[in-house]
């Protein structure tokens, strides 16, 4: 295992959001001040605050979903009330978009990000509707679901999207319907598409697991620990990381651990007066509070407390 990206002091906070480039060279971060980051190797080549000064905004505003395009000269963000595009070396605004208030008042955000091998985007917001862009920003088409979709995945067909909340949804790109729904225990908090047979896994409060889009059966449960619920799927292995809360565990596709891993001792977390927790402590461990699977799926990054990503090798 080894850190990466080695943050300023002034900026260790916690990386809530992380995004890794098709190519591996590029990774970019968010944090729990809503700052993106991005780096090759350990250098910073550049960094914007993505937040609103709206009050009504503020309330609520985080990073909620980082994405690269598949070329990599792109990074979609989904932060506070908007949806940016920048260009990934730059950093250069190449355009944005704000929805239109709900009832002329009500606040609508970006949830989710996803974008195809053929440079098409969606995109979920928390009023239920989904849109469905090129990476240029022109509009394809957009729909309104009676659930909200926290999370959407586009499949490798680009005629489908998963997308789940209260179940997991599959939509029909071309006729902008559902397809197919699979209901869930409890309400999916993180999801991710992947393995060799493109299959979706969820983290609830209480549990992972995995379902077969084919069938559309939840194929295997387990368990999990105490942590912030995160979920990521390996590209093209039966493999899945879970998140706990000091560490991850890798599960097979029967959701059998395979290997856990821990976070380093470091400064994980700050007393309510500011200062760094004792190293000791068990709390002075780094917390996880987000992952990924770089496109190789030769290794997992994680997203922790210290400010850091975390390379541990798969």
């Amino acid at each position: 295992m080894q850190a990466l990206l080695h943050a300023p002091a002034s900026s260790a906070v916690g990386v809530n959001q992380v995004a890794v480039s098709r190519d591996t060279r590029l990774v970019a971060t968010g944090d729990v001040n809503i700052m993106i980051r991005v780096y090759e190797g350990d250098e910073v080549l550049w960094e914007k605050w993505v937040g609103s000064h709206d009050a009504k905004v503020r309330v609520t505003q985080r990073v909620r979903s980082l994405q690269f395009s598949p070329g990599g000269e792109m990074l979609l963000v989904a932060a506070a009330d908007r949806l940016w595009a920048f260009g990934s070396r730059t950093g250069e605004v190449l355009w944005e978009y704000t929805p239109p208030r709900s009832l002329g008042f009500l606040i609508v955000s970006p949830l989710s990000i996803s974008i195809s091998q053929s440079n098409e985007v969606a995109v979920s917001f928390d009023n239920g509707r989904i849109r469905f862009t090129r990476t240029d920003g022109s509009l394809i088409g957009q729909w309104k679901d009676v659930d909200v979709q926290s999370h959407v995945a586009l499949l490798r067909d680009e005629k489908r999207m998963v997308g789940c909340d209260t179940a997991i949804n599959v939509f029909d790109l071309y006729q902008r319907k559902r397809a197919a729904r699979i209901r869930l225990p409890e309400r999916a908090i993180a999801m991710s598409v992947g393995g060799p047979s493109e299959q979706v896994a969820v983290r609830t409060i209480h549990e992972v697991l995995i379902a077969d889009l084919e069938t559309e059966k939840i194929v295997a449960r387990a368990k999990t620990h105490v942590g912030i619920p995160l979920v990521a799927f390996h590209p093209f292995e039966p493999i899945i990381a879970v998140s706990e809360q000091f560490g991850v565990t890798l599960m097979d596709g029967e959701c059998r651990t395979i290997r856990q891993i821990d976070t380093p001792l470091g400064m994980g977390s700050h007393s309510r007066f500011g200062r760094p927790a004792i190293w000791n402590h068990p709390d002075s461990r780094v917390k996880v509070l987000s992952l990924t699977f770089t496109a190789d799926g030769k290794s997992l990054k994680v997203g922790g407390s210290d400010g850091l990503v975390h390379d541990f090798p798969v």
